[in-house]
């Protein structure tokens, strides 16, 4: 099986092609440069690079030329949108990039599964045990964007076999966000603790979402049209996160109690000074806020209708601070 992939050269996308080679398929990537000279020989060996981006038609029509499936990774993220350029260039990858691909996919003319990779940021930046039934209310540009291209997805699903797959908030080694953040917070032997971190983080490991979406393209003729949820289960509290990768890396850690009026008031200094500064400095207060919440999502369909597992969080977190990061 050839698989066309966007967002190849990211975090995601890389463990993607690292689980399409090891089942003995091939993949296609798009990217905005050439980058055979820069991929890893071991994964560069199982596929191919399309130089171009979302918005070059022609690039898209050589992606997906001849696949039997398409996954969509590649993501506007990791970014603030402070003002409306920086929001419209979220829009534009986020939104209308999936649908420029979706187009492509139709104009090739085969009914090959599209597998598109959201994000659990459409339920918005606090919920608890959220189920794909459950309410949308995304806070920012990225979780409004890919709840608009959750709507495309679901519009062409109608014709042709296409899944979309909610990912809680991807960890691995060397993975980039908030646990990376915490981790370098661990390093240095402390960590804030707010509430006595008991607030709860779904997560979910790099490999396994890979083997998820893969079992997604498997299945996405039977399962077309569903939204699926992905995430370990427990979701770990954040004192368990943090004690979790002080274990892996093998340091003490020193929990540092902070009252949640004055860490509400640092949020709300953080979000002041990147409005003073008209976005140029970034917003503290969102990552705190965000560090503080409860994010859990409830992923039982996905396990019942694909027939994945996700590794146990606290188990994954230890391992993922002990090896190497991704090349």
């Amino acid at each position: 099986m050839r698989i066309a992939i966007t967002g190849g050269a990211g975090y995601v996308g890389s463990a993607l092609r690292q689980a399409i080679v090891a089942r003995g398929d091939t993949w296609r990537g798009l990217s905005r440069r050439t980058r055979l000279g820069r991929v890893p020989p071991a994964e560069a060996g199982g596929g191919e690079w399309v130089e171009g981006e979302l918005a070059d038609a022609g690039a898209l029509d050589r992606l997906v030329r001849d696949a039997d499936a398409v996954v969509h990774a590649a993501a506007w993220v990791h970014r603030d949108a402070p003002d409306t350029a920086s929001r419209e260039a979220c829009f534009a990858v986020n939104l209308r990039g999936t649908e420029r691909l979706l187009e492509a996919v139709r104009r090739a003319g085969d009914r090959a599964p599209f597998v598109f990779v959201s994000s659990t940021s459409v339920y918005g930046e606090a919920f608890a045990d959220r189920t794909e039934a459950g309410p949308c209310e995304p806070a920012g540009a990225y979780g409004e964007s890919k709840l608009a291209a959750e709507n495309a997805v679901m519009r062409f699903a109608a014709a042709r076999p296409a899944v979309v797959i909610r990912p809680a908030m991807v960890y691995g080694p060397g993975a980039p966000g908030n646990i990376a953040k915490l981790a370098s917070f661990v390093r240095r032997g402390f960590a804030p603790l707010v509430d006595g971190g008991r607030n709860r983080k779904s997560i979910v490991h790099a490999d396994d979402l890979a083997v998820a979406l893969l079992a997604a393209v498997d299945r996405a003729t039977e399962c077309s049209g569903a939204i699926l949820n992905a995430a370990s289960d427990p979701a770990p509290t954040m004192r368990e996160v943090g004690d979790a990768l002080a274990a892996g890396l093998g340091r003490g850690l020193t929990w540092v109690p902070v009252p949640r009026p004055i860490w509400n008031a640092a949020a709300s200094l953080g979000h002041w000074r990147s409005r003073s500064t008209s976005g140029r400095a970034a917003d503290f207060g969102r990552t705190m806020e965000v560090y503080a919440s409860t994010t859990t999502v409830v992923a039982s369909a996905i396990r019942a209708r694909l027939g994945v597992s996700f590794r146990d969080a606290r188990e994954g977190l230890a391992e993922s601070v002990r090896v190497a990061p991704r090349g």
